[in-house]
This record gives C-alpha cells, sequence and structure tokens, in this order.
C-alpha cells in the first residue's frame, strides 16, 4: 500500500475514534464524564487489537485491550450480530481498571461479514462502600453480556443493572450515551470501508499495527543493553499507614524490553491495581511514548516490546 493512502486511512481511524469521544462527552448524564472527561473511546480489528484509540485517559489503554478478546472468547463471531452491543466492568474478565469504568462495546459488520468492533469506557461515577477493601465493596460485578441485541435494548438486563445504581437515571443516560457513541463510530467505519473498500481499510490497519510494533522495537535498540531500575513510593492506601514502594526493573536486551516488579510491595488490604491497571501502566510508560512517537500508543502492537 502506498504511504498517502496508508497515512490517510490511519489518520481516519483515529479520526473516528476522536469523534467517539466527543460524541460520549457532549451526550453524557453525569459532570465525571461530561466535564471531567473520564472516559475513552476506541477500534478494533475483527481479531481484539486496538487499531485507532482516541487519548483520553492513558490508563484506559489496557483496560480496553482484552474486553474485545473476551466477548469473543463468549460470544464466538459466528453467534455477533449487527446491533448488538455488550458491557463489562468486571477487571478479571477483560473489564476495566476497577468497577465504575464501564466498558460498551459493538462489532462492525461490512456487507454482511465482521470487520472489528468500536468500544468506549466511561467512570460512572456512583455510590461504593465506606471503605474499599475488596472488590466486592466497589459494586456490581459485570462480566461481559449482551445488553442490545439486534438494535434492541435488553430491557430485563437493563433493569438489572440500574437497579444496582445509587443514580439509575443517571448511570441510565450514561449507557444510551455510550451505545450512542459506538454507534456513531460503527457508521464512520462504514462510510471509510464504502469510500475506500474494506479490505482496503482492513489492511491499512493491519499495517499500521506492524509499523508501531517496527517503530517501538527500532527505538529500544537504540537503549543500551542492561538492567535499569527505580523505586517510588505512594503515600499509602488509604486504610493502613506507610508508604508503599512500587519498585521496576527494566531489562533492556536488543529490541526487547523485560519489566519486572518483584521488589513492589505485597497486597494491601485496597486493591487497586489488577491485571488490565498493570498493563496500561506498562504499555503506557513515558519512556516509551517518547521513544514510539504520537502514533503508536494508538496501536496494540506497542504492547509487544515490552513483556
Amino acid at each position: 500500500m502506498d504511504r498517502i493512502t496508508l497515512e490517510v486511512l490511519g489518520s481516519a481511524l483515529v479520526a473516528i475514534a476522536e469523534e467517539m469521544g466527543v460524541a460520549l462527552i457532549r451526550s453524557s448524564y453525569s459532570s465525571n464524564i461530561k466535564e471531567r472527561w473520564d472516559c475513552s473511546t476506541a477500534i478494533f480489528d475483527r481479531g481484539g487489537e486496538v487499531i485507532a484509540q482516541a487519548e483520553h485517559i492513558p490508563l484506559h489503554l489496557g483496560s480496553l485491550l482484552g474486553v474485545v478478546r473476551e466477548v469473543l472468547r463468549r460470544y464466538p463471531s459466528e453467534a455477533l450480530k449487527p446491533g448488538d452491543v455488550f458491557a463489562a466492568n468486571d477487571p478479571y474478565t477483560g473489564g476495566g481498571t476497577h468497577l465504575p469504568d464501564i466498558t460498551v462495546v459493538a462489532p462492525v459488520f461490512v456487507e454482511g461479514r465482521l470487520f472489528g468492533f468500536v468500544a468506549n469506557i466511561a467512570h460512572h461515577a456512583d455510590r461504593t462502600g465506606a471503605v474499599i477493601r475488596s472488590i466486592f465493596d466497589e459494586g456490581l460485578r459485570i462480566t461481559p453480556i449482551r445488553i442490545v441485541e439486534a438494535h434492541q435494548v435488553r430491557e430485563d438486563v437493563m433493569e438489572l443493572l440500574l437497579a444496582n445504581f445509587a443514580l439509575p437515571t443517571q448511570r441510565q443516560g450514561d449507557f444510551r450515551a455510550q451505545i450512542a457513541a459506538n454507534r456513531l463510530g460503527e457508521r464512520r467505519v462504514l462510510e471509510l470501508c464504502q469510500r475506500y473498500g474494506a479490505e482496503t481499510v482492513a489492511r491499512a490497519a493491519a499495517e499500521y499495527l506492524q509499523y508501531a510494533e517496527r517503530k517501538i522495537r527500532a527505538a529500544i535498540r537504540d537503549i543500551p543493553d542492561g538492567v535499569y531500575r527505580y523505586t517510588d513510593y505512594m503515600d499509602g492506601d488509604g486504610i493502613q499507614p506507610g508508604t508503599i514502594p512500587i519498585a521496576v526493573a527494566m531489562t533492556v536486551a536488543g529490541d526487547r524490553v523485560r519489566l519486572r516488579y518483584q521488589a513492589t510491595s505485597t497486597s494491601y488490604g485496597s486493591p487497586s491495581s489488577p491485571p488490565p491497571t498493570t498493563r496500561s501502566r506498562r504499555f503506557w510508560i513515558p519512556l516509551f511514548r517518547r521513544m514510539a512517537g504520537s502514533i503508536a500508543p494508538s496501536r496494540s502492537r506497542l504492547r509487544r516490546a515490552p513483556s
């Protein structure tokens, strides 16, 4: 593919993700999304790789990486239909960083074939336990579940979800904003595929993934091989006194980086770093971002060099 077409399609996909974010922010009910912008939007290919993500909350990068794959594991592609929408928040089954972060995912079909997915994650600011000592104090755990089927909202499922919130009207409005943002993203992806062809767009996305991986690996090769260590401290977890050390050892070998956290503190009573959070912090290390430039962090292949 020529460089001009590749750049046009790559920029168009990022622009779609950014427009989804604008729609979500402007149409949401809660101030946490509308004013704080505590949300993120992304586009995935049919295999669950991020091909474009708007840069709202960097931490959400890792949160979104696993959700589409978990949806595909539970609902194979042949079981998906146009107009389906899924929701999830459980960090241990493909969801977000913590239970208030709810992800909404929708498949995108082009001429009857699955092209990919559009997704967004938003922080639903609602009541939790007075003291958070475990995930069960945070609220309702939502494993990936279909909340819209063939363009029809599953009212029984939505009623169950909303019954577990202190502010159900506000939560319903934010859910609707998330669904609408995905519908906008789906429409824009369809328009792009109609203009350039679905195979061309998919090939451009695949080439951009490879480009992102090459770019980060080339930048890592410029770092002298060796082990680099750093330790920082959290003031506390809000429950137990004392600082909490967070230590990383970064081993550079050729074009690969290995991150290990053995010297970090053991788990505390207030868990705040489930697997998606840890992944996102690892992928979005400022060093990698500066090395890779503006385009690589928007693609999944950024995660292949750090391990």
